[in-house]
């Protein structure tokens, strides 16, 4: 799935994102969302439990969409993978990611 209209587009996912329960893999790469797309996806991907592999590299996400991020995933137990590859994530907040991601999570930033 690619969302051509950045941040609009994953605001616009984030409302059938809630509904896909059983997701497992969601790949979001390159699609410009920022930080106000990520903090978006942040307030709908808390709820994805079954999600296993989460994919946003190349998106222009900040430490802010970053650590909003961070916190979304901290009930995410069964989280293997976080990818964040090619984004603008500076030390700190990829101290936060770590901090929060729950045992087991590889996270690529």
């Amino acid at each position: 799935m690619c969302i051509r209209d950045s941040s609009k587009g994953a605001i616009a996912l984030t409302e059938g994102i809630r509904e896909l329960k059983s997701l497992k893999e969601l790949y979001l790469t390159g699609n410009k969302l920022g930080n106000d797309g990520a903090a978006a996806l942040a307030k709908s991907t808390h709820e994805l439990l079954a999600l296993k592999e989460f994919h946003l590299d190349e998106n222009e996400i900040g430490d802010d969409g970053a650590i909003a991020l961070a916190e979304s995933i901290t009930g995410l137990t069964g989280l293997e993978e976080l990818s964040l590859e090619g984004n603008h994530i500076g030390d700190r907040a990829k101290g936060v990611l770590q901090e929060k991601a729950p045992a087991g999570l590889t996270i690529c930033a």
